[in-house]
């Protein structure tokens, strides 16, 4: 029996080690890649050699970029985009949910099953009716464009109600009985508790955010508020040098792994009391 177990761990640990590796070679490939010369990356791309670093290594390919291409200004742009976005998101959305899992006001049912409907509605279906808002407000190739669409999602307000839904509510009697209206009690108690969640919507409305290519091709018309994702696109297009575009990748994968390592306890620790809750 404990020999059977040994081999079934032995299996198991090796089966995951080849998915974590078909997860983990390409991020390698693309960095140790980015040092590299574009004549060194056409031949190594047909064998081993494509994930270890060897031959010419060099910042050449990040000098290039920051230095004649600007990409400075791009990366500021989707940062500051991609993080007022979560900002603003977090805050409405989680208000929503705290709204609908935890108050009682009339028209309550309608309300959230409403939002549970636009659940189904994919995203590029809707996106010519929010140009022409956008478009109609005045907003076409500015920073808010690429922020005030995104302040509020159906399925983060559902995140955010499952949530609060669940609250012990003995919190909030607590709370009132110490004379706590409800926003000292959301902003207080509610939203420092929802940690997890936060974490959760975070990541996820970063990675969409980080790499949207076809809202900002919509609102963008000048190279003030470009995004990366676009860069990236008009930089492959303008030329076959592999070593900066193979940069540029790893200036777009970067940040989103760090964000990721930073938040992912948060972030498995919600998924896991999503499970239990369902």
């Amino acid at each position: 029996m404990r020999k059977r177990k040994i081999k079934t761990a032995v299996f198991l640990y090796a089966g995951l080690s080849l998915v974590a590796l078909l997860f983990i070679l390409p991020p390698i490939c693309l960095l140790v890649s980015s040092f590299k010369t574009s004549n060194q990356i056409s031949v190594d791309m047909s064998n081993i050699f494509a994930f270890l670093p060897h031959g010419k290594m060099s910042m050449d390919n990040y000098i290039y970029l920051f230095g004649k291409m600007n990409v400075g200004r791009f990366f500021f742009n989707s940062f500051v985009s991609s993080v007022v976005s979560i900002l603003l998101a977090v805050l409405f959305n989680s208000m929503m949910g705290y709204a609908l899992g935890v108050l009682k006001f009339k028209g309550k049912g309608i309300l959230l099953s409403l939002i549970l409907s636009l659940l189904i509605v994919p995203s590029e279906a809707v996106i010519i009716n929010k140009m022409i808002v956008i478009n109609t407000m005045g907003l076409i190739d500015h920073m808010l464009a690429l922020i005030l669409p995104f302040m509020a999602t159906p399925f983060y307000i559902f995140l955010f109600y499952q949530h609060f839904r669940d609250m012990p509510y003995d919190l909030m009697e607590a709370a009132v009985m110490d004379g706590c209206d409800y926003p000292q009690i959301f902003f207080r108690i509610m939203l420092p508790l929802s940690k997890p969640v936060i974490a959760t919507v975070s990541i996820l409305l970063f990675v969409k955010r980080w790499g949207d290519l076809a809202w900002p091709a919509m609102v963008t018309r000048s190279n003030a508020i470009k995004v990366l994702p676009l860069a990236l696109q008009s930089f492959y297009g303008d030329m076959n040098d592999w070593g900066p575009i193979f940069a540029m990748g790893t200036v777009m994968t970067v940040p989103v792994m760090i964000i990721f390592v930073m938040f992912q306890k948060q972030f498995i620790q919600s998924i896991a009391m999503s499970g239990i809750k369902g």
